[in-house]
C-alpha cells in the first residue's frame, strides 16, 4: 500500500498549514468572543489530528515489524473510520471558520 508512508507526510503538511493559517488570521484568541471560539476550535481539531496521527503512526510501526493478524485488524479499520470523521467534520468547520465571516461581515 503506497498511501501508508505518504500518510504522514500527509499530516505534517496539513499541520504546516493549520499553523500557517492561525499565523495569518488576523486576530488574536485575546480579540473578541469569535476568536476565542475559532482559536479553540482549531486548537482541538489540531489535537485531534496529532493524537491520531501519532496512533496511525505506531499502527503502521507495528505493522511493518510484524505480520498483521486477523485480530489486528479492527484495529487499522477503527483508525481509518476516525480519519474519514476528522476530515467529514472538517468540512461545516471550514465553512464557519472561513467562509461564513466573509458572507456576513457588515459593509456591503
Amino acid at each position: 500500500d503506497w498511501g501508508r508512508p505518504a500518510r504522514p507526510l500527509m499530516r505534517a503538511a496539513f499541520l504546516t498549514i493549520q499553523f500557517t493559517v492561525l499565523a495569518n488570521l488576523g486576530y488574536k484568541w485575546s480579540d473578541h468572543a469569535y476568536g476565542s471560539i475559532v482559536w479553540t476550535s482549531v486548537g482541538y481539531h489540531m489535537l485531534h489530528v496529532i493524537a491520531a496521527g501519532a496512533e496511525t503512526a505506531l499502527l503502521l510501526v507495528y505493522s511493518l515489524m510484524r505480520p498483521t493478524l486477523k485480530k489486528q485488524l479492527l484495529d487499522f479499520r477503527c483508525t481509518a473510520v476516525y480519519w474519514y470523521f476528522v476530515i467529514l467534520m472538517w468540512l461545516p468547520f471550514y465553512f464557519i471558520v472561513f467562509i461564513e465571516p466573509y458572507v456576513t461581515r457588515k459593509g456591503y
